[in-house]
C-alpha cells in the first residue's frame, strides 16, 4: 500500500495576475502557448467565432481547472446538442480585454450568439454547475484581476441565446457542491488575501431573484498561503471542505461544513482567531491515507525521547486523524523522513516507547528502545537506510543481513531487524509493511 498523493508539499502561493493589458505572460511566452487554428470538427466553430469578431484577436487558455482549452464544448441544457464557449482577448484602445463568446448549433451550422466583454487580464478557470435545480447548467468563470491576490468570479445563465450575468464576487478558489444536504448545488467560495488578512468561507445559492448568500464563517487570518479546497466528508459522512494552509509556524488544515443553517469552522479558536489544533511542523497535506474515502489530517506530536532537544533535533510523530466535527481521532501514526521522503508506520506498542536517531549524512534512521520513566535509550530495534542506486550492489555484498524494502529512481531503501528478543521487537514482514514511499516526494 502506498500513500495517496492529494496535494503537493510545496503549496502554490496565490499570486496577483493582471487585468487588461498587464498580462503576466510576455509576447514571447504568449507565442509559445498560443493555440493552433481550430481544425477538424472544431473548424466550423472557429469560423463562426472569427466571423463574429472585428479585427485581430488571440484565443486564451484557462490557467486551471478541468477545462484547459480556449474553446470548451458542453451540453448545458440537456438537449444533446453542445454549446461552445470561447475565450479570446482583443485590444480595446490602450488595453487588452477578455471576451467570452457563446457559439451555438443552428441546424447544420454554428453561429456566435453572444459575446461578453470583461475587463480582465485572463481566464483563471471555467466550470459548469446547475445552481438552482432547473436542469440547466450555469457557466461559472473565474477572471484574473490586476494588482490583487484575489480573482473575480462571475456566474452566467444562458437562455434563448442570451448570456445573463447573475453574480460577481472576489475569490481565491471556489467549488460547486451540496453542503447543506438539500440535493441542490451551492457555490462555495474561499476568499483569501494574506496581505490584507482576509481568510473566509462563503456559501451561496442561486434563486430566481439572483444569488443569495446562505452563510459564511471566518478562517485563520495568520495563514500565509492556502491550497485548493478539497470536497470530502467528515468521519460521520457529513459533506465538508478541507483546506490546507501554511502559517509562519507550520501547516494547518481547516475543515468547513454546514450545520444548523450555517457554515462552521470548529477547529478555529474563537479567542485567538487561529487554528492550532491541526498545526504541524512538516508541510504534509491532508490526505485519505488509509483509503477509507475519508480525509485524514496529519497532526504532530513530539516524541518523548526528543523532549529537551533543540528544535532541529526534535522528532515528531505524525498522527493521521479523522474529524467528526467535534474531535480528531487518530487512525494511523507515522514517522516522516523529510530528507529521503518516506514514512514509517508506527506499531501501537512503539508509541511513547522508542527513540529515533537520525544520521542524515549517511541517510540512516535507527529506532531504539526508550524508557520514558528513566529517560533512557536502550537497545537497537531496527534501522533503515537509503542507498544510492549506483552503490547498491556493493552495499548488498557488504551488508548481507539488510533486506531491500522498496526503491525509487534515486535510492534503494533497505532495512534490518536488529533485536528479536525485545518486547518491542518486530518481524521482517512487519518491517516491510511499515515502510511507505511518499508519492509527493521530489525524487
Amino acid at each position: 500500500m502506498r500513500l495517496k498523493r492529494v496535494l503537493s508539499v510545496a503549496l502554490s502561493v496565490l499570486i496577483a495576475i493582471s487585468l487588461c493589458g498587464c498580462d503576466i505572460f510576455t509576447a514571447e511566452t504568449e507565442q509559445l502557448i498560443m493555440p493552433p487554428a481550430l481544425t477538424g470538427d472544431m473548424k466550423p466553430i472557429g469560423e463562426a467565432l472569427s466571423s463574429s469578431i472585428e479585427g485581430e484577436y488571440t484565443l486564451k487558455y484557462p490557467l486551471g481547472g478541468a477545462h484547459r482549452s480556449p474553446v470548451i464544448l458542453n451540453d448545458i441544457n440537456g438537449d444533446n446538442i453542445f454549446e461552445a464557449f470561447a475565450f479570446y482577448s482583443q485590444n480595446d484602445g490602450e488595453m487588452d480585454c477578455m471576451h467570452l463568446n457563446v457559439i451555438c448549433r443552428k441546424g447544420e451550422r454554428w453561429e456566435s450568439v453572444f459575446d461578453q466583454k470583461v475587463q480582465a487580464g485572463g481566464v483563471d478557470r471555467i466550470d459548469f454547475c446547475d445552481l438552482n435545480g432547473d436542469g440547466t447548467l450555469e457557466i461559472i468563470v473565474g477572471w484574473t484581476v490586476y494588482a490583487s491576490s484575489e480573482k473575480q468570479l462571475a456566474v452566467y445563465s444562458l437562455e434563448n441565446g442570451v448570456l445573463s450575468q447573475r453574480f460577481v464576487h472576489e475569490y481565491a478558489n471556489f467549488i460547486c457542491c451540496d453542503l447543506d444536504g438539500n440535493r441542490e448545488n451551492e457555490l462555495f467560495i474561499h476568499r483569501f488575501d494574506a496581505v490584507n488578512s482576509i481568510n473566509e468561507a462563503l456559501l451561496f445559492t442561486l434563486e430566481d431573484a439572483g444569488v443569495l448568500e446562505l452563510s459564511g464563517c471566518g478562517m485563520d487570518k495568520t495563514a500565509r498561503t492556502a491550497s485548493v479546497p478539497l470536497l470530502s466528508v467528515l468521519s460521520d459522512g457529513t459533506p465538508a471542505i478541507y483546506i490546507d494552509e501554511i502559517k509562519d509556524a507550520g501547516m494547518i488544515t481547516e475543515v468547513i461544513y454546514y450545520s444548523k443553517g450555517a457554515l462552521v469552522n470548529p477547529l478555529l479558536e474563537a479567542e485567538s482567531g487561529e487554528n492550532i489544533k491541526t498545526l504541524r511542523a512538516n508541510a504534509l497535506p491532508s490526505s485519505d491515507i488509509n483509503n477509507d474515502e475519508i480525509i485524514e489530517i496529519p497532526v504532530s506530536e513530539i516524541m518523548k525521547a526528543s523532549e529537551g532537544m533543540q528544535n532541529a533535533e526534535k522528532v515528531y510523530y505524525t498522527k493521521w486523524c479523522s474529524f467528526n466535527g467535534k474531535a480528531l481521532t487518530s487512525k494511523l501514526v507515522t514517522l516522516f523522513n523529510t530528507s529521503e521522503y518516506y514514512f514509517l508506520r508506527v506499531p501501537e506498542k512503539w508509541i511513547g516507547n522508542i527513540a529515533l536517531i537520525r544520521d542524515n549524512e549517511n541517510r540512516v534512521r535507527t529506532v531504539y528502545e526508550y524508557n520514558a520513566k528513566k529517560n533512557k535509550v536502550g537497545k537497537k530495534l531496527v534501522y533503515f537506510e537509503a542507498v544510492p542506486i549506483g552503490d547498491f550492489e556493493d552495499f548488498k555484498a557488504e551488508n548481507a543481513p539488510a533486506i531491500e524494502i522498496s526503491r525509487n529512481t534515486k535510492y534503494v531503501f533497505v532495512g534490518e531487524v536488529q533485536n528479536t528478543k525485545s518486547a518491542l521487537a518486530i518481524t521482517e514482514k512487519e518491517l516491510k509493511e511499515m515502510f511507505f514511499l511518499y508519492d509527493g516526494a521530489p525524487v
